[in-house]
């Protein structure tokens, strides 16, 4: 049903909020034959496949039905979420990433972990640059695809921003 109607099967990976959980059974990997045998499904991986990092980002650069979603995964370990964006923009292409996601009930902690999300991206473009691999105006398209653009298409939401509201949801701070 999802591939006939174009839906995102959206996908809990790595830690779950479970007291003994099975690391074992996280790792999103295990996935593999299901990504294999449903080409035609969008599948939405969930909290950076905290703590596979490397398998993580093999599956959203080398199966084109899979993204990255980081949603958690800034409040669960904001330095893993900052090595991770920083190695998918030298790994993976930018549609493959959603920066932030709302993954809990509660209103307030969506607005922090937006908050912490954007902290945690400003950290690792900042970082990028001072290092070289990109400059400001570039890391700013990337912030824009992944905070809003890929979310977006992906799902399908048909919003639009302003010229003044896009500039504001790029800007990385500087630290």
């Amino acid at each position: 049903l999802a591939a006939k109607y174009r839906l995102p099967v959206q996908i809990h990976t790595g830690t779950v909020s479970r007291v003994r959980n099975e690391i074992s059974k996280t790792n999103a990997v295990l996935l593999t034959p299901v990504l294999e045998l449903h080409q035609d499904v969008h599948f939405d991986l969930f909290h950076g496949n905290w703590p596979y990092m490397d398998e993580y980002l093999f599956l959203g650069k080398n199966y084109p039905n899979v993204t990255l979603n980081l949603c958690w995964l800034h409040c669960i370990d904001p330095q893993y979420a900052v090595t991770l964006m920083k190695r998918a923009v030298q790994t993976i292409p930018h549609t493959k990433l959603y920066a932030y996601g709302g993954d809990c009930r509660n209103i307030e902690l969506m607005v922090g972990y937006l908050a912490m999300a954007k902290d945690n991206a400003a950290r690792a473009m900042t970082e990028l640059i001072e290092e070289g691999w990109l400059n400001e105006r570039d890391a700013k398209e990337i912030l824009f695809a992944w905070f809003f653009q890929n979310p977006n298409e992906g799902y399908r939401l048909g919003l639009t921003l302003s010229e003044n509201e896009s500039d504001q949801l790029a800007a990385p701070r500087r630290f």
